[in-house]
């Protein structure tokens, strides 16, 4: 399954609203060599630090750049996961999330859903070691992880701040 999500990941980009302003944004501070405001194109107000990786991407000679980071993202939720369940749940999990549908679109897209929201999973994880045994490097990780996601998408707010608060709790124990 993880290599069939990776040659998609490779695969080209097809969704509209990444050829729209996930790609046309930063295509177009390339071409230009300048943050200019286009008041013209209502989608490219809505560019953000996902934007800002994509260009990097094309500065790299990558139009995929992002599906690579979203595949990246897959990586982490399967990773994080098999340190903390057992075998048997593990399996499960894997047959679960690899078999999820949502994951095609969101390995396939230049959007960074997939990436921040396995960023955000891998922070509950690490939230969930520190609560048994407390390390405050992990501490300093999911907090910089948790700003990371908040800055990629503002929708990530609100889980992003319940783990915060969480790992507050968890430091004043301490």
């Amino acid at each position: 399954f993880l290599f069939l999500y990776f040659l998609l990941a490779l695969s080209a980009v097809t969704d509209i609203d990444s050829l729209d302003y996930h790609l046309g944004a930063p295509l177009e501070w390339y071409r230009d060599q300048s943050f200019q405001p286009r008041y013209d194109w209502l989608h490219y107000r809505g560019a953000s630090l996902g934007e800002i990786l994509n260009l990097f991407g094309l500065h790299f000679g990558s139009d995929n750049f992002g599906q690579l980071i979203q595949f990246f993202g897959l990586l982490i939720v399967m990773i994080s996961s098999k340190t903390y369940l057992n075998k048997k749940n593990y399996f499960i999990f894997s047959i679960l999330i690899l078999g999820c549908p949502v994951l095609i679109f969101l390995t396939s897209t230049q959007k960074y859903q997939l990436f921040a929201s396995s960023l955000i999973y891998f922070s509950l994880i690490l939230s969930m070691v520190i609560s048994k045994n407390y390390n405050r490097y992990f501490l300093l990780t999911i907090l910089f992880v948790l700003s990371f996601c908040v800055t990629i998408k503002v929708n990530y707010f609100l889980p992003c701040s319940l783990i915060f608060f969480y790992c507050l709790v968890i430091a004043n124990k301490e």
